[in-house]
């Protein structure tokens, strides 16, 4: 059974991969060591580290084509509502391409994208945003199929100069992948990219509403503020489960504002923004570091000095909030 990653803690909407596991009748092998429960709501929100976990077990069962497939009629699930709409509806192919590498990467994590321009040809390069192991080649091909659609697609450019680099070799690719790209493919590159000439980036988009463009760019800013704000969250996080594990106690909001170089006032209306307070945060880690003591057999009250209690009495109190059950009930719920 593979595990999902260290490293990968940026979350990114799990829509996209709650669609296609419905699509193909969420198989038993879909979720393997991903951590997410088949038998729940699918999550909202996925880390990075989940979803590679998930493309792999889709690859290691031969649905590879279906992923393709489906991320590319989904873009605009995948992208969420503020890139897709952008892109949709952008004045020409530059200004869709300057939103790409803008805002591409904020919701998913995986990609980010650069523009260089050289000799009359543009190239787009698409930069893993982290380690993507053996799902970096799907990963990259999904991403250039859909630059190929953006390209000859709705803003009618053509494909006749239109070249892809990549990475991989033949044979860590898709052939149909091969098969269905007009324009011309070179494998064992430096970097994955797409290149087509530079005048192509003037083309207007027919279906350019200025309007809708409006909207969309909002929500993309909107989007990325809401990430940024998440980011903080899970750094916050970070520093309460540190001090907990370190035998330091609770830190104060003023310590951890002190760590993330703002103030405790900016802080609390930071996490305002998604929803979250200091000490929900703090319940989070606390929560879920109870579960762990007690599992690998810690005492109640062992478990309530490490996690920061004044006594027993209060962390039952806590615990009963969170799980519903009493502390000492834990390893009865867990058999059952």
């Amino acid at each position: 059974m593979v595990t999902a990653p260290a490293g990968h803690a940026h979350m990114m909407p799990g829509s996209f991969m709650a669609a296609l596991g419905r699509q193909i009748g969420m198989p038993d092998w879909y979720l393997l060591g991903s951590g997410i429960d088949p038998g729940a709501v699918f999550p909202g929100m996925i880390s990075v580290g989940q979803y590679l976990v998930i493309v792999g077990n889709i690859l290691d069962n031969n649905h590879r084509a279906d992923f393709v497939r489906a991320a590319i009629r989904g873009i605009g699930e995948f992208n969420l509502t503020g890139v897709a709409l952008a892109l949709q509806s952008a004045p020409t192919l530059g200004d869709a391409l300057a939103l790409v590498c803008r805002y591409g990467s904020d919701r998913t994590g995986i990609h980010r994208f650069s523009l260089q321009r050289a000799n009359g040809m543009t190239c787009m390069t698409i930069i893993d945003n982290t380690d993507l192991g053996r799902c970096s080649a799907v990963l990259a091909e999904t991403v250039v199929v859909a630059m190929e659609y953006l390209l000859s697609g709705y803003l009618r450019v053509s494909r006749e100069n239109f070249g892809v680099g990549l990475r991989g070799t033949p044979e860590d690719h898709a052939p149909d992948l091969v098969q269905g790209m007009r324009g011309s493919i070179t494998f064992g590159q430096s970097k994955n990219a797409v290149t087509f000439p530079s005048s192509a980036e003037a083309v207007v988009n027919n279906g350019h509403d200025a309007a809708l463009w409006d909207i969309g760019v909002r929500r993309c800013e909107a989007e990325s503020e809401q990430t940024r704000m998440e980011a903080l969250a899970r750094s916050v996080r970070g520093h309460v489960l540190k001090r907990l594990t370190g035998g330091m106690g609770v830190p104060r909001l003023t310590e951890i504002a002190a760590l993330e170089n703002t103030s405790g006032r900016t802080l609390i209306r930071k996490l305002h923004l998604i929803g979250s307070t200091y000490q929900e945060l703090v319940d989070q880690v606390r929560g879920e570091l109870a579960r762990e003591m007690l599992g690998q057999g810690c005492t109640v009250s062992v478990t309530a000095e490490a996690l920061g209690y004044a006594d027993p009495s209060s962390f039952r109190r806590s615990y009963r909030r969170w799980y519903g059950i009493n502390p000492s009930d834990h390893d009865i719920a867990a058999r059952t």
